[in-house]
């Protein structure tokens, strides 16, 4: 499986690993894991800059539409933060946060994993919406 899940509890993370081409299914068994295992409010670190392949943008409405019910179901969703390293990744990363404003949950594009670590952690210290 090209997308590698780790569960860093002592920090309230979940990371998630590209390494290939990943498919939307690939995403949702990761997020069905995260929620099983009680992690949809940890902050979530989705590392995709390995990944080879940039999803549609039909496949990032449909993502969209899925987290917005997944929400209305679980309850608040953790901080997301998406890293990216090649253009068309990271644009597609941010085009997804704006086309998400209207989801309850907080969101950032970064091209840095070390920058989004650190606002992840500063948004589970603040504890602002999720």
């Amino acid at each position: 499986m090209p997308l590698h899940y780790a569960r860093l509890d002592a920090l309230r993370r979940v990371v998630l690993t590209a390494d290939g081409e990943v498919t939307v299914d690939e995403w949702r068994a990761a997020v069905e894991r995260q929620i099983a295992e009680g992690c949809w409010p940890y902050g979530l670190l989705y590392d995709a800059r390995q990944r080879s392949n940039v999803h549609s943008t039909e496949e990032v409405r449909r993502i969209i539409d899925e987290v917005s019910s997944l929400i209305g179901q679980y309850g608040p969703r953790g901080p997301v933060a998406f890293v990216a390293a090649q253009p068309a990744a990271y644009g597609m990363a941010r085009m997804y946060g704006i086309l998400a404003t209207d989801v309850p949950f907080t969101y950032e594009a970064f091209q840095d994993v070390d920058a989004a670590g650190r606002w992840l952690d500063e948004q589970l210290r603040r504890g602002g919406p999720s």
